[in-house]
């Protein structure tokens, strides 16, 4: 045994044996979250959070985060005249042992670009989902903690050019993903992603795309891909404002609809 081994106590191995029981409980956690500007699915905190809350609890580990400084930085403004800022948070993770009081503590450092006065909120959470998913090696974590970019049009010209490039090698991605098989991941990216970014309810939801229940997996086969439900959500959106109904929200995303990419 190494002498560094040799000077850790048997309560800290019991820690250990622990946070490894935790690390060997996790799979994976679900791709939940969709970015509404660039369209890539990314695993959102509140997942991370009650996926190893619920494991900590059931071995008697506790989880605390200590901020130790920030550092912020203005590196440009938006299109819109507003100041961004570059926020670094440091922390410390502690899990604590509640059998033994054994602890191991880490640094991480979270990370952000914002506008608001919700940098270092961002930045906190960013240090914390990103620990935790490289602390118990958990794949498919996203760095972007945001479901929208800093501000639309900020990187278009940027994005616009990437996406030519990726048609002009052949590698156009967006086609696959829309014309993906509706799993029930998949189903539930797409609901949240109505739900939330463009402010339908599920019922309405339902009701436009003419689905009784929206958890039933085959009913969803009516639609051939992604776009074309989406295609569906417009076209009743726009007859539902002819009518004197609901507005047609003015983000309406156009082209590939954002995908879930667990199935």
């Amino acid at each position: 045994m190494s002498s560094e081994m040799s000077r850790v106590s048997p309560d800290e191995l019991k820690l250990w044996a622990k946070l490894l029981k935790i690390m060997a409980s996790i799979d994976t956690i679900p791709k939940n979250g969709i970015n509404s500007d660039q369209g890539y699915a990314f695993i959102r905190d509140i997942d991370v959070y009650e996926t190893i809350r619920r494991l900590l609890v059931e071995n008697n580990v506790a989880f605390f985060p200590n901020m130790v400084s920030t550092n912020t930085n203005q590196v440009g403004e938006s299109n819109k005249g507003h100041k961004k800022i570059y926020y670094i948070c440091n922390f410390e993770f502690m899990f604590i042992d509640v059998d033994t009081g054994a602890s191991v503590t880490s640094t991480w450092q979270g990370e952000c670009i914002e506008w608001s006065d919700k940098g270092i909120s961002k930045a906190s959470t960013s240090a914390e989902k990103n620990f935790l998913l490289k602390t118990f090696m958990i794949p498919g974590g996203e760095p972007d903690q945001d479901e929208r970019s800093i501000e639309r049009g900020d990187d278009q010209k940027q994005r616009g050019n990437q996406q030519h490039n990726r048609n002009n090698s052949g590698h156009d991605r967006s086609k696959n993903k829309n014309q993906q098989a509706w799993t029930a991941s998949a189903v539930k990216g797409f609901i949240d992603y109505n739900v939330r970014a463009m402010g339908i309810t599920r019922e309405k939801l339902a009701d436009y795309l003419a689905i009784q229940n929206l958890d039933n997996l085959e009913s969803w086969k009516k639609y051939t891909d992604r776009k074309a439900a989406l295609d569906a959500i417009t076209t009743a959106h726009e007859q539902a404002a002819a009518a004197g109904g609901p507005a047609t929200p003015k983000n309406l995303p156009q082209g590939p609809t954002p995908q879930t990419n667990l199935n």
